[in-house]
This record gives structure tokens, sequence and C-alpha cells, in this order.
């Protein structure tokens, strides 16, 4: 699948994992978002559901296994360049309270760690989107809709 320059949007799935008020954060190795922290996931490969993408994804990225998640937020991703379109993810997350096996970075993963929800809004390579998706979900959950829908078109 072509993720530079895309012909259409490509669908991906995330996992907010959550242990003791923290969520687990990937520093990604691969664009977009190169050396940001971010949710792990990745895109849905041909024959799979969202929910077998995700669970593949997380343990791929942080050798852990998680099951039974609940969507909680739907994301538009667009990345323009002078080209045109760069990226273009439609990103389904979905949240997890229980998960088996001790985290460690995986494949697509310099690093992965637990953030307290004040050290994600408060880190300066934390993505934008994780930042508003922690924001109204866990910090101000008044504003929340449930699922969320954020959009997100940047200029690169």
């Amino acid at each position: 699948m072509k993720r530079e320059f895309p012909h259409n949007p490509i669908v991906a799935a995330g996992g907010v994992v959550l242990k003791n008020e923290k969520v687990l954060l990937v520093k990604r190795q691969n664009p977009p978002d190169k050396s940001m922290w971010s949710i792990p996931g990745g895109a849905v490969e041909l024959g799979e559901t969202l929910s077998e993408a995700v669970q593949r994804e997380i343990n791929e990225e942080c050798g852990i296994k998680v099951d039974n998640g609940q969507i909680i937020a739907v994301i538009d991703k667009i990345y323009s360049t002078e080209p045109g379109i760069l990226y273009h993810y439609e990103i389904i997350d979905f949240e997890f309270k229980d998960f088996i096996g001790t985290p460690y970075p995986g494949s697509d993963a310099l690093d992965i760690r637990f953030f307290t929800f004040n050290e994600v809004i408060n880190c300066e390579t934390v993505a934008k989107s994780v930042k508003e998706l922690i924001e109204k979900i866990y910090i101000n959950p008044a504003i929340k809709k449930s699922p969320l829908y954020l959009t997100y078109k940047t200029k690169e």
C-alpha cells in the first residue's frame, strides 16, 4: 500500500492503552510524525477488522496483548505539501484498560513509555492529535462526545 501521496485515504486503528491513570505512547520511528510520541497503531490490512488491526499493531509496537477495546475517537489526519496530499489517514482509536505482558519497543517504535495525562499535554514532542484526544476525553470529560471526532489538516 502506497502511504506517501496515496490515491485514497488509508484506514488505520490506534489503541489508547491505560494503566493507573497513565497512557502508553510510542515514539514513532517512521513518518508521519517521525520521532513524536503517539498512540500505538497503524494501517488496517486487507481482510482484517478494525479490532484485529489495533490488536496486531499494539502487539507489534509494544509487545503486549489487548482485547475488548471500545471505540473512543475517529480522527482525520491529512498532511499536505506543494505537490499534493502527502499522507491521508482515517484513524479509529480504541480504549484498552487491560493488557497482558510487559511493554517494550517493537517494530516502528523508537521507544515506549507511560505518560500521565498532564505529561502528555505538556510534552512538546507529543503529537497534537494525541494531546487533544487526552484533553477532551480524560482531562475535561465534560466536553467529550462519544466517540470524539477530530480533524487535522497540516502543511509540510
